[in-house]
């Protein structure tokens, strides 16, 4: 008996002139694509998560009107992805209240936060690993009935929703930049009084403080990507968090580090970094990011992550020189070997490399991405 095609998972979002509809499925064939003004037909053969290669199909009856026909849409098919760019009818633009006629949404069809995203969005292959689960699951659906409903409340005339997590993901982002803003403008202007010999050895006193506080402050990025309030991988925000905090306390707690001209440029190189990458994200919250910044983002790193780990490696080295005489005290002891808190120092220079290369492999893949991935859009809609 023939197996009956099966729904993958489908997300969806839109603006005021488009639909988007992202297809958890890996295409074995050409897809088939037909579209009326008021329903969306797709059949192919294919993978997607959960199934073998079998059947699949997606059938939509619109709740209103499209432009009909191949003109209408464009489709792309990214590896374990296909994603839909369809135009809504001219004369019936804006936002919809919901995209099907019937307002019971199919448990395969689901909100794409893709669209919604306000981050430091990963690459192509990081976001389908985003697949939501368990409680992450339960969580996403009640954001999406949320969004439903105040997008049904604006069409049917209310007033406007407050769209909390772009309120939130603004201050948060802008209250980073002005911090990291204020550290190279301290740093600069104890240049500009004081000469650069007599500021270098300042530079801890001056903002060592205002830096240990802003890498606290940007644990929070882990809980961001963690519960889906913008599309990055955990991961590369729990490396790159614990790295900083690591490094500043192992300054803090070593006062013939707070002179050394290492800090300094460490600073340096922390704040340029984010003074690039939280305007890039207050342009994904707002929608707005202009091409310059956006290349800016994803070729700064080329320098500025190699020179940050340099100098985190070598104030790591300087501080398994100190550490021995200023904090011998032993933290425990098995089987006749202390253990202090230069081993540990020792045990986190080992993983350096490894953390190193991760994320300088998820910069790369984000840079591929961002910046090469629409050559990839403009290939044929056939895949093999």
């Amino acid at each position: 008996m023939e197996k009956r095609p099966v729904n993958p998972f489908v997300y969806w979002a839109q603006s005021n002139e488009q639909l988007f509809l992202r297809l958890e499925l890996e295409a074995k064939g050409t897809p088939q694509v037909t579209t009326s003004a008021r329903r969306f037909e797709f059949s192919c053969r294919g993978v997607a998560p959960g199934h073998g290669v079998q059947d699949f199909e997606v059938l939509l009856d619109l709740q209103d009107a499209i432009v009909a026909g191949p003109a209408g849409y464009r489709m792309v098919c990214l590896g374990s992805r296909i994603q839909f760019y369809i135009d809504k009818d001219p004369d019936h633009r804006g936002f919809w209240p919901s995209l099907l006629q019937n307002r019971a949404k199919p448990a395969w069809l689901k909100l794409d936060f893709d669209r919604f995203q306000s981050g430091d969005a990963d690459s192509d292959d990081e976001k389908d690993k985003d697949k939501a689960g368990g409680e992450d699951r339960s969580m996403r659906d009640t954001v999406d009935n949320l969004l439903r409903e105040a997008k049904k409340k604006r069409s049917e005339g209310g007033p406007a929703p407050l769209d909390f997590k772009k309120m939130y993901l603004s201050t948060y982002n802008t209250f980073m930049l002005l911090g990291f803003a204020g550290v190279l403008v301290s740093l600069f202007r104890s240049y500009q009084a004081e000469g650069l010999a007599e500021s270098i050895p300042k530079a801890y006193e001056r903002v060592g403080q205002n830096v240990r506080f802003l890498q606290f402050a940007q644990t929070l990025e882990i809980v961001h990507a963690a519960v889906g309030l913008v599309h990055s991988r955990p991961a590369s925000a729990v490396w790159q968090a614990v790295g900083r905090l690591t490094l500043v306390h192992l300054i803090h707690f070593q006062p013939e580090l707070h002179n050394s001209p290492l800090v300094f440029w460490l600073y340096v190189t922390w704040a340029s970094v984010e003074m690039i990458r939280y305007p890039y994200y207050l342009g994904q919250v707002h929608g707005l990011v202009p091409k310059p910044l956006k290349v800016l983002r994803y070729t700064s790193w080329m320098v500025l992550y190699p020179v940050g780990m340099s100098l985190e490696v070598l104030i790591i080295l300087r501080a398994l020189e100190t550490y021995p005489e200023s904090h011998p005290a032993t933290l425990l002891e098995v089987a006749g070997h202390k253990l202090t808190i230069s081993h540990i120092i020792g045990a986190y220079l080992l993983l350096c490399p490894f953390a190193f290369l991760f994320l300088l492999r998820h910069m790369f893949d984000q840079t591929k991405s961002q910046l090469f991935g629409k050559k990839k859009i403009t290939r044929s809609k056939k895949v093999k």
